[in-house]
C-alpha cells in the first residue's frame, strides 16, 4: 500500500520568502507566536527568587484575551508576564496589574527588574512605568515558556511576534534598559543567562541562545519567521477552513458521504456496522484538526411524527443553535434528527487534550438535542470532569478494554487496517431500578473488531435516553430505549475544521497553507475511508440472547445470517 499525498491549496503558488520557516535570513526577524504556536524550554531560565531582568520586544497582533509573553514555576506567587482582556499588562500573582496598557501592531519593548528583596520595577519602551514590593516568586513548578500560560494545557497563547529576549541574573539599572532597548542585535555581557534573537532555528528546529547553555526552546510546532520590518506580512493562523464546503475563507465543514443504493428496510432497525480505515492522516500531529472519519449518525426511528411536534422536540435543549434549527419552519422535521442520537468514529478532535497523528476512537452519544453528549463510562464528550455520580450513561462490559476519556489508541500501522465497529439493541439485565426503571429494555451495545479484540465494550443505560425527555413530554415514547434505531444513510467522514496559515502580499494577492495530507492509495490510486456497511434485524442476536440471560440456553456464537441486511454504497 503506498501513501498517496494530496495538498489543497486556494492559490497554486509559493509562499513569498517573507515567510520563513526554518531558514535563516540576513534581516532582522521576529518569531510568530500564536494559538497554535509557543516555545518550550526544559529548564527554568528565570532565577525568579533572586535578581533578574527579563526584556524583549514584542508586536502584539491581537488582543481581547488574556495571553501570555513568558511564563514560570507555578501557584501560589506564579510568574507570568502578559496581557488581559483589556490590553492591561500583568506580571504574574502578586503584580496583577503594572497599570501599563499593551499597544495592539506596534513594536513595543517590555523589560522587568526583579530584586531577592522583592522588589519588582517594570518599564515600557526604556522608560520607568510602574513599580512594586513584596513581590515574592515561586520556583517550583512549570519550566519557561514563551507565548503560553504555564498550566498543562499551555493556555491562554499569545498573538503576535517576539524578538530580543534577554534574560539576565542582575537588576538592570534604568540607563542600561535604555540602552537594552535599543539595541536590535546580539548583546555580549557576562550577566546574561539567555539571549535569543529569533532570525532562525537550528536543524533541529530549536531556537538557541546565543549565550549560556542548556537553553534552547522547543517550539511546540515547527517555527515561523517574519521580518521585524513589516511584520503584518507574516501568514496569520486560522483553526478552521483550511478545507471548506465553498471557495470562501470562513470555515465551515463538509460531509464525503456514501449511500445505501437501496434504504435498509424497516424491520433491520437493532444494528448497524460498518469498517472504517485507520492511518494517519497527516505526518505529525496537528492542532485544532477536527475531523471523524466513517460512521453513521443513528437516532430513534420516529418517521410518522409530524413536523409540527418535530419543531418542538428541542425547545427545552440547552445549545441555542440546535434549538434554532430544530424549530426553523423551513426544516421541516429537522428536529428528529438532533433530540437523540449515537455517533462517534475514529477521527481527531479539537477537544482533544493529547492529539495524535493517528486516529483514536470516540464514541459520543447524545439527549435532549445536543444537552447532553457522553463518550466513555463516566466522562461527557471531551469534558475535564467527571459525570455526576447520579447521572446515567454509558455501562463497561470488557474487563479486557477500558474506554478513556480521551478517546481509545491504537498501534500504529501504515498498511491502512480496518476496524470494525458495530451499535446492536440487545435486551440486557436492567441496572436503573433506583431511576424509577421508566425506561424500555433497548440497550444499545458498541462491539468492536480488530486484531487484537474483538466483542462488546459498553453499552447506553436505557434510562439515558429517557432522563433526556423528563423536560420535554413531547420527547415520551419517543426515545431509543423503546424505538428501533434508524441510520441516516449509509456512512459518512465528517471534514469540520482544518487548520491553515493565510498570507497577503503586498499587491494584496492571498496566499494559503493546509497541513500536508497522505490518503493510503492502491495501485489503481483508490482508497476506501470505510466499507461494508450492515444493518441487523432483532433477530439477529437478541432473541437467543435473551434466552440465555434467564438461563435458558447458550450465549450466541453467530448472528442469524438472513436476519442481516447488507447494504451497497454508493457515492
Amino acid at each position: 500500500m503506498r501513501m498517496g499525498r494530496v495538498v489543497f491549496v486556494v492559490i497554486l503558488a509559493l509562499l513569498p520568502l517573507q515567510l520563513i520557516e526554518s531558514q535563516a535570513l540576513a534581516s532582522d526577524n521576529c518569531l510568530v507566536l500564536n494559538s497554535n504556536q509557543y516555545l518550550q524550554a526544559s529548564t527554568k531560565l528565570i532565577p525568579v527568587t533572586s535578581d533578574f531582568t527579563i526584556e524583549f520586544d514584542f508586536y502584539l497582533n491581537k488582543g481581547g484575551n488574556y495571553s501570555e509573553f513568558i511564563t514560570q514555576g507555578g501557584g501560589p506567587n506564579a510568574f507570568y508576564l502578559g496581557v488581559t482582556s483589556d490590553s492591561g499588562i500583568r506580571a504574574g500573582e502578586r503584580w496583577e496589574d503594572t497599570g501599563a496598557k499593551m499597544p495592539l501592531k506596534s513594536w513595543t519593548h517590555i523589560a522587568l527588574t526583579h530584586s531577592a528583596a522583592g522588589i519588582g520595577s517594570f518599564y515600557l519602551n526604556g522608560e520607568l512605568f510602574s513599580s512594586t514590593s513584596n513581590y515574592l516568586l515561586n520556583q517550583e513548578g512549570t519550566d519557561t515558556r514563551v507565548g503560553a500560560q504555564l498550566d498543562p494545557l499551555a493556555s491562554e497563547r499569545v498573538d503576535g511576534c517576539i524578538d530580543n529576549l534577554r534574560i539576565w541574573k542582575t537588576v538592570r539599572t534604568p540607563s542600561e534598559v535604555v540602552t537594552d532597548s535599543q539595541a536590535a542585535t546580539a548583546i555580549s555581557d557576562a550577566s546574561l543567562l539567555a539571549s535569543y534573537e529569533f532570525n532562525s532555528a537550528n536543524n533541529a528546529g530549536l531556537i538557541e541562545s546565543s549565550t549560556g547553555s542548556n537553553n534552547s526552546l522547543q517550539p511546540y510546532q515547527n517555527p515561523s519567521f517574519a521580518p521585524v520590518a513589516d511584520v503584518a506580512a507574516a501568514s496569520q493562523f486560522n483553526g478552521v477552513g483550511g478545507i471548506s464546503a465553498s471557495d470562501a475563507l470562513q470555515g465551515g465543514g463538509f460531509y464525503v458521504g456514501a449511500g445505501l443504493q437501496t434504504p435498509v428496510p424497516e424491520s433491520f432497525g437493532s444494528g448497524f456496522g460498518w469498517y472504517s480505515t485507520l492511518w494517519a492522516l497527516t505526518a505529525t500531529r496537528v492542532d485544532n484538526l477536527s475531523l471523524g472519519l466513517s460512521s453513521t449518525w443513528i437516532i430513534p426511528n420516529n418517521k410518522t411524527v409530524s413536523a409540527s411536534t418535530a419543531q418542538k422536540l428541542c425547545d427545552t435543549s440547552t445549545a441555542e443553535a440546535i434549538k434554532n434549527d430544530a424549530s426553523n419552519p423551513n426544516n421541516g422535521t429537522f428536529g428528529l434528527l438532533l433530540m437523540q442520537s449515537i455517533e462517534g468514529s475514529l477521527g481527531w478532535w479539537n477537544g482533544q487534550k493529547f492529539s495524535t497523528a493517528y486516529p483514536k476512537y470516540m464514541p459520543n452519544v447524545t439527549q435532549n438535542c445536543y444537552t447532553t453528549q457522553l463518550a466513555t463510562p463516566g466522562w461527557g464528550f471531551f469534558k475535564e470532569t467527571p459525570t455526576a455520580r447520579e447521572q446515567t450513561g454509558l455501562i463497561q462490559i470488557s474487563n479486557q478494554i477500558l474506554m478513556p476519556p480521551d478517546g481509545m489508541v491504537f498501534q500504529r500501522d501504515d498498511s491502512a487496517p480496518q476496524l470494525g465497529v458495530t451499535w446492536h439493541s440487545l435486551n440486557l439485565p436492567r441496572f436503573d431500578h433506583a431511576f424509577g426503571s421508566q425506561a424500555g429494555n433497548n440497550s444499545w451495545t458498541l462491539f468492536m473488531n480488530s486484531s487484537n479484540f474483538k466483542g462488546p465494550l459498553v453499552f447506553v443505560a436505557p434510562q439515558f435516553w429517557v432522563d433526556g425527555s423528563i423536560s420535554n413530554p413531547l420527547q415520551k415514547n419517543l426515545t431509543l430505549d423503546v424505538k428501533s434505531g434508524y441510520s441516516t444513510g449509509g456512512i459518512a467522514s465528517e471534514w469540520n475544521s482544518t487548520p491553515y496559515y493565510r498570507y497577503v502580499d503586498s499587491t494584496g494577492k492571498i496566499y494559503t497553507k493546509i497541513p500536508e495530507l497522505q490518503f493510503p492509495v492502491d495501485s489503481n490510486g483508490d482508497f476506501s475511508i470505510g466499507r461494508d456497511f450492515r444493518a441487523y434485524s432483532s433477530k439477529a442476536i437478541s432473541s437467543s440472547l435473551k434466552s440465555a440471560l434467564i438461563g435458558t440456553g447458550n450465549l450466541p456464537t453467530a448472528l442469524t445470517n438472513q436476519e442481516i441486511y447488507a447494504g451497497k454504497l454508493v457515492a
